[in-house]
Order: structure tokens, then C-alpha cells, then sequence
């Protein structure tokens, strides 16, 4: 169990924040409330702003992980959330050893106390490297015969998971061109 606990503590998290260049003033407010203890965690990898515009702001750790992206070609989802998440979902691969891949959105608020109880829990049962896990909000609909998760409040995916989609990103970009969203898509 010490063993197991150890495994645990070491593993990490890539969180993927999308927002845009004229928000910057709930990013410095996000910042003060919760990023700054965040980046702290032994947990946390990496945290990115995914973005579109320059920033100016006079905090320096937002100027560091805030990256103005750039547009895909035939992104047309709302704020080219589709590319946002593409070039994060590579990033994650390619740059990072992290094990968990969070994707949230700006105007999202992480209780520091519970994530850190959760993650934990999530770690006890679930093997990000061999296991796919996509969990987030869901919402279901009366008289409707599907549920789909909502993903502006987070979306947690396994190493494994980002994988598979990466290599269905085609048919993901499919979805996204009609839907124009890419946590419904």
C-alpha cells in the first residue's frame, strides 16, 4: 500500500486552460484565487493558457504559460476551441511525462481541497497509462435518448485516452466542423 500510495503522489496533471487575450483581467483574478496554489501541488505538471491575442499583464506567471495560439486551418468552432484543444492535446504528448490531461475552461474554478481528494481517489483505481478514463460534468436531457459531457467545467483524460483520440482526430474534426464546441464534440 506504501508502494502504491508512493506511485500515486508522483503522478501528474497537464491542465489545459482555454481562454483568449481579452480576458486577461479574469486570468490575473483566477491567478489570485486559486492558480497561484495550484502551480504549487505536487501534482501539477503543467498548466498552459491556450489563447488568442497578445496579453499584457504586469504578472509574469501568466506571461509564462499563456500561449497565443494559433488558428488551425478550417477551425471554424466558437473561439477555435478545436485547435485550442489539438495543439494542447500534442503539447501534452510530445512535451510533457505528464500521466492526467485536464482540459478547462477560463471561467472555471478549481476547489483545491476536493481536486486533490479526487485526484487521489482517481489514482487508486485507474492506471493512466493502460486505462482509458474520460470523466467530466455530463448533462442528460428528459425525453432525450443521450447524455453528453460538458466540458467548460473540466474533463479529465487519462494518457491513454488523449492517445486514442488523437488518433481519431480526423472523425473529432468531423464532429467539431457541426457541432462547433470541442467538450460536446
Amino acid at each position: 500500500n506504501f508502494f502504491l500510495n508512493h506511485i500515486n503522489y508522483h503522478r501528474t496533471i497537464y491542465i489545459a486552460i482555454m481562454t483568449g487575450g481579452a480576458r486577461i483581467r479574469l486570468l490575473e483574478y483566477l491567478y489570485d484565487i486559486y492558480l497561484k496554489d495550484l502551480l504549487s501541488q505536487p501534482f501539477c505538471g503543467v498548466v498552459k493558457l491556450y489563447g488568442m491575442g497578445a496579453i499584457i499583464t504586469n504578472n509574469s506567471i501568466i506571461r509564462d504559460i499563456y500561449l497565443d495560439t494559433q488558428i488551425i486551418p478550417n477551425d471554424i468552432s466558437r473561439n477555435h476551441l478545436c485547435g485550442k484543444l489539438y495543439l494542447a492535446i500534442n503539447d501534452f504528448l510530445n512535451n510533457s511525462k505528464c500521466d492526467w490531461f485536464l482540459r478547462l475552461c477560463d471561467d472555471t474554478f478549481i476547489n483545491l481541497k476536493a481536486f486533490s481528494l479526487f485526484f487521489n481517489e482517481l489514482n487508486q483505481g485507474t492506471n493512466p497509462l493502460k486505462d482509458k478514463l474520460v470523466q467530466g460534468n455530463c448533462i442528460h436531457k428528459l425525453r432525450r435518448a443521450n447524455s453528453y459531457p460538458q466540458g467548460g467545467s473540466g474533463m479529465i483524460f487519462s494518457r491513454f485516452s488523449v492517445i486514442e483520440l488523437l488518433s481519431n482526430f480526423e472523425h473529432f474534426k468531423e464532429i467539431c466542423y457541426y457541432i462547433k464546441n470541442d467538450d460536446t464534440s
